[in-house]
């Protein structure tokens, strides 16, 4: 059971929220833009790089103190700036350290969409949460006066709903090498849970078959589903999709943030680059998992590929 403390925090956020529904909103300006992909795609140092470079408001560690109400977080500081200040790329299974770093915020999310079952089809989601949530990013957009960005990779599984309340989104979907992916998702239910079998991150709608299987198939299968389900979605709306690759981005980040400017540009968004970013950086290569396990994988995706 929570301990009072966080309960009584949880109840202050949610009394927070209920002061957005009678704020004053306009229209945002800008599309909100989604970074989206697999878990251990490399979308954390790519939110962190699109932050600083393109100077997107987003939500810090700071904001997400008062998730119930971030906007006022946004309105009575500098995020922005403060994070340029400190800069960092580094981070820890999706969180970051510092006030201003970007962050998942997943406790924002859970105020409009449930943490089971993870997955939401536009069917099940109330119109009273699609209102709240348009509601809560047009005021945060209002003070923002910038395209907010937003990263949580749980969103991949709320695209219909997401859709349905911002129809013109933008969404920058990271890809990896599908075996450096799973190899990652491996690495870290290990690390996290001592094992290899307990799942880790997006709950796909097939995990509870998927769960039944050896490890290596489950996390490919897991994979498979992501980008499944942003295809389906990006089928419909392609004009509004992008794609990034996690390695060409690590060699050369300037190229790659180029395509992403004239993407952004396109959609008549001013994204002006601040030249912050290193002229690389470092891919690990090690086997980081048990290496039976590691040549399964393999073995599993040669004959299982995924095709991105």
């Amino acid at each position: 059971m929570p301990s009072l403390a966080y309960r009584m925090y949880t109840t202050a956020n949610a009394g927070l929220g209920v002061l957005e529904r009678f704020a004053k909103t306009s229209s945002p300006t800008h599309p909100a833009i989604f970074i989206i992909g697999a878990p251990r795609c490399g979308s954390t140092l790519i939110y962190q790089a699109m932050v600083a470079e393109f100077g997107f408001s987003y939500l810090s560690n700071r904001h997400c103190q008062i998730f119930g109400a971030p906007w006022l977080i946004e309105k009575s500081s500098d995020a922005l700036t403060q994070y340029r200040q400190s800069l960092s790329f580094s981070s820890k299974f999706g969180g970051t350290d510092g006030w201003y770093s970007p962050s998942e915020c997943g406790n924002y999310w859970y105020r409009f969409f449930p943490k089971y079952p993870q997955f939401v089809s536009d069917k099940d989601f109330p119109q009273s949460k699609e209102k709240a949530l348009k509601q809560s990013v047009s005021l945060f957009s209002r003070i923002a006066k910038r395209p907010i960005l937003f990263k949580n990779l749980m969103n991949v599984l709320r695209l219909e709903p997401l859709l349905r309340v911002f129809p013109d989104a933008l969404f920058v979907t990271i890809e990896r090498e599908p075996l450096d992916i799973a190899h990652s998702i491996l690495e870290a239910r290990h690390k996290l849970y001592g094992n290899y079998n307990s799942w880790f991150s997006v709950e796909v709608p097939e995990m509870k078959d998927l769960q039944k299987e050896s490890p290596e198939k489950q996390v490919t299968e897991q994979i498979r589903s992501v980008y499944q389900l942003i295809n389906i979605q990006k089928s419909r709306k392609p004009d509004q999709f992008t794609t990034l690759n996690y390695e060409r981005f690590c060699a050369a980040p300037d190229q790659e943030l180029q395509k992403l400017e004239g993407f952004f540009k396109s959609h008549s968004i001013n994204a002006e680059r601040a030249q912050l970013l290193p002229n690389e950086f470092p891919l690990r290569n090690k086997v980081r998992i048990e290496e039976k396990l590691y040549f399964s994988l393999q073995n599993y995706l040669s004959k299982n590929p995924i095709i991105l």
